[in-house]
């Protein structure tokens, strides 16, 4: 499968990146979870063949321009930030994982680009970190953006201590395996 019809100029994750994750999903029956949508969905959303490919969202307008896509779960993350994650302030182990994606697990894919985590009160990922280790098996492989921030550096540091790591350094991305 080629990044075309469905590469949209819009999306931020580098090409290396995005084509390693499409091979992952592209003719393998994979059970995918991805915590963000955004212009990059319709791409997981057709190499894996239209099913078995859950999206975790906060925000209403990705929702919108993604409502071709099925299995969508809203998810409030207004109890995190940043912030209080840094400061040890918030227990992920107090956040229940939304039974609408965890009744699928495990899951082969996960890719964690989501939600908003840039500024301090913004929700950062430590819920989608902590509930992908919830999620996962042996053999599932984490795809994680935005390592140039010190959240998910720390977030990567605290949950995949010890896993392999392959790295693209053109966004700061990395694939992450047990073995």
């Amino acid at each position: 499968m080629t990044l075309q019809p469905y590469f949209d100029p819009r999306i931020q994750l580098s090409r290396d990146f995005m084509e390693e994750i499409i091979n992952e999903l592209f003719g393998k029956n994979n059970k995918v979870l991805v915590f963000g949508l955004g212009y990059d969905s319709q791409l997981w959303y057709q190499a894996n063949g239209k099913k078995n490919i859950f999206f975790v969202e906060d925000n209403q307008f990705y929702i919108e321009i993604n409502s071709d896509v099925s299995e969508i779960v809203k998810c409030d993350y207004s109890a995190f930030s940043v912030e209080k994650s840094l400061l040890g302030a918030v227990d992920p182990a107090k956040f229940d994982v939304p039974k609408s994606i965890k009744f699928y697990s495990p899951f082969d894919v996960i890719l964690i680009d989501g939600p908003h985590g840039c500024s301090m009160n913004s929700p950062g990922r430590e819920l989608p970190f902590f509930w992908s280790k919830l999620m996962s098996h042996d053999l599932t492989k984490f795809y994680i953006d935005d390592l140039h921030r010190p959240l998910e550096r720390m977030l990567v540091d605290k949950y995949f201590s010890g896993y392999k790591q392959l790295y693209f350094p053109t966004r700061c991305s990395v694939r992450l395996t047990k073995y």
